[in-house]
């Protein structure tokens, strides 16, 4: 070896370059949606297994149905930005979400009242959000479920999720990470090879 120092200072400049994207891939190392469960009926309630988030913070709730008249099930899902087609924006959903640890009520009977839309391939509504800590056993219950036949049909699920906030620094992170990487590692590695006089 020709240079041991130039050898520990490019193995020490490719640690620096790829820890970023390490340690970003390392903090979304989790699961980020504890529960997705297909709702079986409207009669009765409905009960999920128990999950157990692997994230302390805050889980949102969620419905999500398959984009089948997009602007109509919005307008009965209760979002009236631009929605002309219902008269009654938010009728065609009515429920009480409850969210139990054991037997002990965390969120007690919160009525639906619209608030926040979205979804990437698919049209969600947040039915409440609750404060979790790592390995807490949860269970949503849904009571008095009244839905509106056009989002019957369109394969409801309920979604528990861990908050955007929660992930989507590290998304970020992990980008910026990367480009680290490209652009520090190649130079310590060239470095450490040059060190070892294989060129």
């Amino acid at each position: 070896m020709r240079s041991p120092r130039l050898f520990l200072f490019g193995i020490a400049v490719t640690a620096v370059g790829v820890s970023p994207l390490l340690y970003s891939e390392y903090r979304l190392n989790h699961n980020w949606v504890p529960l997705t469960m297909t709702i079986p009926s409207i009669a009765g309630d409905v009960k999920t297994p128990e999950f157990v988030p692997d994230y302390t913070g805050t889980y949102v709730v969620t419905l999500a149905f398959d984009p089948k008249d997009v602007d109509r099930q919005e307008c009965l899902l209760g979002d009236r930005l631009d929605k002309d087609s219902c008269n009654t924006p938010g009728g065609g959903l009515g429920l009480l979400m409850s969210v139990a640890e054991d037997d002990r009520l965390i969120v007690d009977h919160l009525a639906y009242k619209p608030y926040g839309f979205g979804g990437v391939g698919e049209i969600t509504t947040e039915l409440g959000r609750f404060e979790a800590t790592r390995n807490q056993r949860c269970r949503i219950v849904l009571n008095k479920i009244q839905m509106a036949p056009e989002l019957l049909v369109a394969h409801p699920r309920l979604k528990v999720s861990a908050h955007w906030a929660a992930w989507e620094p590290w998304v970020i992170w992990k980008q910026l990470g990367f480009w680290i990487a490209i652009v520090v590692a190649p130079v310590g590695l060239m470095c450490a090879v040059a060190a070892t006089g294989w060129f």
